[in-house]
Parts: structure tokens; C-alpha cells; sequence
């Protein structure tokens, strides 16, 4: 068993809001799950498990989730994930206190480091940053740094993947969004580690899921499901542009990616 890693310190408290304010946020994020609700496939095989659970569905699929639920299912979450290495003998930890540094995520345009103009990020692109990445010491993953600008589709997406892997040997985070490419990594993953009960073990890499706010695409659903029974640790992380997808207050966004985030965590 590898030692835990030396961190970076443990990262100051930042407080944006003050106790009251932030019970506000929360009680308008819970009133959002259980009046508003949030919108998935209706012919998702998630629906059976949240009628089940207590939910409120209707015939568009939209879903509004019960506080006491919510609650629950933010009590029994992990509160720490390991990633280990390529070589599975190495690994970082998020939890509290632990600063986590990793090089991403997704831009789709570079700066040309002969001319210094912006242009469309490459497969080279990706590569090299991902080798600058792993040879630096302060950083400790990598996610996908650009993508790869001219393959849009879900070869492009597993082609991304390959490049992260082929180039640092350090833990990874990655995010997609066909379904395939996520089967693909998944799949890779478990080649490197030596199977898929070894990759469960020691989880090569983490995945984020990337709802709009109260709202979960077909993919983004299957993303969860493929994680969970794969054993692959995943974060909700709503995308959100203030003002566009959400309200453009910070108390308003923060609340509707909340609502997103924790429909995901009950999934």
C-alpha cells in the first residue's frame, strides 16, 4: 500500500456568504427539487427507481424529489474518493481540507505557441499538455485540458482519453458526451489495471456529469448508471451560464446547479 500523498496545505475558507444567506440558497434549492422539480427522459430507467423512492413524476419526466430524500442521499455519500495512478501504486484523495491541483478542462481553442494566435486545439495539442502536466510536480492529475477541436463526435471522445492515458501516469478526470466513449474508458481503464474488480479497487479515474441546470439528458443519466456499476466515482457538476441557463444572480445559479447536482446525487 502506497503512502498517502504530501498535499499542497489545506486550502483557506473562503466565505462568499454568510450562515444565513447560505441556509437561504439551501432552502430555495430544496423548494426547487420538491415545487419546480427536474426534468429527465421520461422513458429513462431511472424513473422506476425514483417512484420508488417517493418521487413525484409526470408524464414530461419531470421529477420533484421530497426533502427528507435529498436529505438522505446527502448524508450517505462518500465523503473522500482515492484515484490511484497508472500503475495503481500511487494515489491522490479528495476530501476536506486536501488541495487537489489538475490540469483542465476542455478548452477548445490553444495559443499557437509559434505565431501566439488562438486556433482550434489538436490531438498534439492535448498531448502535450498532458506531458508538461505529468512531469510537473505541483500538479496532481490530469482533465482534459482541450479537446480535440476537429473530432467532435464520440471517436474524437475516446481518442481523448487515449491521449490522457498515453501521456502522464497520473490519475485522471474525464467527461464526455456520448455514452460510448465513457464505455470505451471504462473499458481501457480496466486493460490497464488488470481487470475490472482491480479497477474497482483502485479507481484509475473519476467522472464528471454535465447537466444543464434542472435538466438531465438521456447521456447524463446513463453516465451515472454506467459509473455506479462500474464502480467509477463521479461528480455531479452542473453547467451553468448565469443569466442564459439559470438566473443570472449568484445566489439564483447557485441554487438551480444545486438542485441539478443533488437530483444527480439521489440517482
Amino acid at each position: 500500500m502506497a503512502e498517502p500523498r504530501t498535499y499542497h496545505g489545506n486550502a483557506a475558507t473562503h466565505d462568499v456568504l454568510g450562515e444565513a444567506d447560505i441556509e437561504k440558497v439551501i432552502d430555495a434549492t430544496f423548494q426547487l427539487l420538491d415545487e419546480v422539480g427536474v426534468k429527465f427522459d421520461p422513458k429513462s430507467r431511472a424513473m422506476d427507481l425514483f417512484s420508488g423512492a417517493g418521487c413525484t413524476i409526470s408524464s414530461d419526466g419531470i421529477v420533484r424529489f421530497p426533502r427528507d430524500l435529498v436529505q438522505e442521499a446527502i448524508d450517505s455519500a462518500g465523503r473522500s474518493v482515492k484515484l490511484w495512478n497508472r500503475s495503481g501504486e500511487d494515489h491522490i484523495e479528495f476530501s476536506e481540507g486536501n488541495t487537489i491541483l489538475m490540469a483542465g478542462v476542455t478548452c477548445l481553442n490553444v495559443l499557437d505557441l509559434k505565431s501566439g494566435t488562438p486556433r482550434p486545439a489538436t490531438g498534439e495539442d492535448l498531448a502535450m499538455i498532458t506531458r508538461v502536466a505529468d512531469a510537473l510536480g505541483n500538479i496532481d492529475g490530469v482533465c482534459l485540458p482541450c479537446k480535440i477541436a476537429d473530432e467532435s463526435d464520440a471517436r474524437g471522445e475516446i481518442e481523448e482519453f487515449v491521449t490522457l492515458a498515453s501521456n502522464t501516469t497520473k490519475p485522471l478526470t474525464y467527461l464526455c458526451n456520448d455514452i460510448l466513449p465513457l464505455e470505451a474508458a471504462i473499458e481501457i481503464a480496466a486493460a490497464i489495471r488488470g481487470g475490472p474488480e482491480k479497477l474497482r479497487e483502485r479507481p484509475y479515474f473519476c467522472f464528471m456529469v454535465t447537466p444543464l441546470p434542472l435538466q438531465y439528458l438521456e447521456q447524463n443519466t446513463e453516465h451515472i448508471f454506467l459509473c455506479v456499476e462500474n464502480g467509477i466515482p463521479l461528480f455531479p457538476c452542473t453547467t451553468s451560464v448565469g443569466g442564459a441557463a439559470a438566473p443570472v444572480t449568484i445566489a439564483g445559479n447557485l441554487a438551480h446547479c444545486l438542485a441539478t447536482d443533488f437530483a444527480g446525487l439521489v440517482l
